[in-house]
């Protein structure tokens, strides 16, 4: 799926990036916010007294919101999103252990053609572990890229894929996460 995503944006930011220089970018700047309907997968490591034991998470889809910024120049649109889903993800083999409220802060830097923002994000994350009634909170890195088409001059569709490494603590339990989504996404320029 991956690798799907990357291909597909490679090969359309090729093909487009070629044509675009004498092409007025879509006005990419200002607020905007809207809904993701996201697919989720990844593990976590649980190391308890030294032992690490390795979960898969199950695939799970959720539906979010976010909100940013973009400013732009140019062919150039830099800006700032927050968002957030409820994943529920639970791990496969326990399933009273459940990762769940995923809240990203995400700086983008990205590549306007005539219609297109190609962007790349890094940021923050952070997420929780219930694991057998107890909440264990989580934070880390998260990265990825992704591409939005403008529809209309307010209303613009997208896809996303993040990658986020999250770690956190409670008691002797030290966990370690890595979660993966991919989004598709529905947006309002305001």
């Amino acid at each position: 799926m991956k690798t799907l995503f990357f291909a597909t944006a490679i090969s359309t930011f090729s093909a487009l990036s070629a044509s675009a220089d004498s092409a007025t970018p879509t006005n990419w700047s200002g607020f905007y916010g809207g809904l993701s309907a996201s697919s989720y997968s990844g593990q976590t490591t649980q190391t308890v007294g030294g032992i690490p034991n390795v979960y898969a998470l199950s695939t799970k889809s959720a539906v979010g919101v976010f909100a940013g910024y973009n400013w732009q120049n140019g062919h150039l649109v830099l800006g700032g999103e927050l968002a957030y889903t409820d994943p529920d993800q639970g791990h496969i083999l326990f399933p009273a252990t459940h990762l769940n409220k995923t809240f990203d802060a995400k700086l983008r830097a990205g590549y306007a053609t005539e219609k297109t923002l190609f962007y790349g994000v890094i940021g923050g994350s952070s997420a929780s572990i219930t694991d057998f009634g107890t909440n264990v909170k989580l934070s880390g890195l998260s990265y990825g890229m992704g591409v939005d088409y403008a529809l209309t001059d307010k209303i613009v569709i997208g896809a996303e894929y993040l990658m986020r490494s999250l770690n956190g603590t409670f008691l002797t339990s030290s966990y370690k996460t890595k979660s993966n989504s991919i989004s598709a996404r529905l947006s309002w320029k305001f």
